[in-house]
């Protein structure tokens, strides 16, 4: 249980983050508040990137994973890496084009590519996408302080909500580079953290418990896939590529992001493997926060719910800026306008409820995860099929987009939610590949 001195380092967090917004939201101009001036610097894209990719969806469920596959979760991370690399190299190629038609989300892309139907169809996935991930850490903080403190798992979620709600809505999207920033440094203090567990643990491995191959083909197929693909239909990555000063800005922030995520891979996975052995009957959706609280030594425990609200909060409010920028500029108004700030304000609280609500209904972070990738491995399929086919048919594109979600909610009735939900969307994909081919 938390002390008096860990819920006033909270407190001071929270009213931390709250004075950033206020702070930031002096003078801005609409393009300012909807993409930072497109002037992010290194160590600032570096922190925002890292900061929104480390959440809730991925701590959480990667250790959830661990628990479930062992060592052969650790393919999730390896495509990660592959899929920096990827995105990489498409920054390269999207960046020109933000800069000269102005581009403000992914589904700006779309648009400009393929036509209205398209890009429609493609905000309103990128909606439920984000939409889920925000409720997903929503599920994450609220776990965190229910874990740490006994609060009503209800109260928290809304603790988390309403915070992330207050600093978005006064500074946008600077409000939330800047304070990537602090959340970036509290993910480098939680890498600090698991590696003290492991330091401080006499970890006793079988090869067994090693052995990276010991999963299925398609399990491991499943998590690499993931890894390389999820990147690419990540609509708050889109917009750091839109927000930098340059795309070489981007390119080494990414290089230095690729060598912590392979830190914070390995150590998770240890993390993970202790959790399993020493309490094998943790709950995998709250693996990492039980395995904190029972392996921490007293004294760090504001300091791990701090940083673990920290990484959490990072990638919701990307999240929730994100659908509110795109429902703001793709679904309703095409053209930026002056009154676009009110309007994204407006959605910033009205998602922020919606994803309060669902995280109170859903509380599991394991199996919606499974959905939300699903459904981002069919809208970062047809981005890397339009950027490999320069000349692929709008038909083709629309159909394998549509398909591929149809068919990943199509599985949810027929496998409920497991990573087979991937094969539901790379069957989709390829389905609409073929009817958009006859189409044409």
């Amino acid at each position: 249980m938390l002390t008096g001195f860990d819920l006033i380092i909270i407190i001071l967090y929270f009213a931390l983050l709250i004075v950033i917004g206020l702070f930031t939201a002096k003078g801005e101009s609409s393009e300012e508040f909807l993409i930072g001036g497109r002037a992010i610097k290194t160590f600032q894209s570096m922190a925002s990137v890292g900061s929104s990719l480390v959440g809730a969806g991925m701590l959480l469920s990667y250790v959830a994973l661990v628990l479930t596959y062992g060592a052969g979760a650790i393919w999730l991370f390896i495509g990660y890496i592959f899929g920096f690399f990827i995105f990489y190299r498409f920054a390269e190629y999207i960046y020109p084009l933000s800069q000269k038609y102005r581009f403000y989300t992914l589904p700006d892309f779309f648009y400009h590519r393929f036509g209205k139907r398209t890009g429609f169809l493609s905000a309103i996935v990128v909606v439920l996408i984000c939409l889920g991930w925000i409720a997903v850490n929503f599920i994450g903080g609220g776990k965190i302080i229910e874990t740490y403190t006994g609060f009503d798992f209800n109260y928290s979620t809304i603790v988390v909500g309403v915070i992330i709600s207050i600093y978005l809505i006064l500074g946008g999207f600077k409000a939330v580079v800047r304070t990537d920033a602090i959340q970036f440094i509290g993910l480098l203090v939680l890498s600090v953290l698991l590696i003290y567990l492991l330091s401080n643990y006499s970890l006793q491995l079988s090869p067994a418990d090693l052995n990276i191959f010991h999963i299925s083909f398609g399990e491991l197929l499943s998590f690499f896939l993931v890894g390389v693909i999820v990147p690419l239909a990540s609509a708050e990555l889109w917009q750091r590529i839109y927000a930098v000063e340059s795309v070489q800005t981007f390119k080494k922030s990414m290089i230095w992001l690729a060598v912590l995520l392979v830190i914070v891979g390995i150590v998770l996975l240890f993390i993970g493997l202790i959790i399993r052995n020493e309490i094998p009957a943790a709950n995998p959706d709250t693996a990492l926060v039980d395995g904190f609280s029972a392996l921490l030594p007293a004294g760090l425990t504001g300091l791990a719910v701090v940083v673990f609200y920290s990484t959490i909060m990072s990638s919701a409010d990307s999240y929730l800026f994100a659908v509110s920028s795109s429902i703001t500029q793709d679904l309703f108004h095409r053209k930026q306008t002056d009154s676009s700030i009110k309007k994204s304000r407006f959605w910033i609280v009205v998602l922020a409820i919606l994803g309060i609500l669902i995280a109170i209904f859903v509380k599991e972070v394991l199996g919606a995860t499974y959905f939300l990738v699903a459904l981002m491995f069919a809208l970062g399929s047809v981005v890397i099929l339009s950027w490999l086919f320069p000349r692929i048919s709008k038909q083709m594109i629309f159909y394998a987009l549509l398909f591929g979600c149809l068919a990943t909610i199509g599985g949810l009735l027929i496998v409920d939610v497991s990573e087979l939900l991937i094969a539901f969307s790379i069957g989709g994909v390829l389905v609409g590949l073929g009817v958009g081919r006859l189409l044409q």
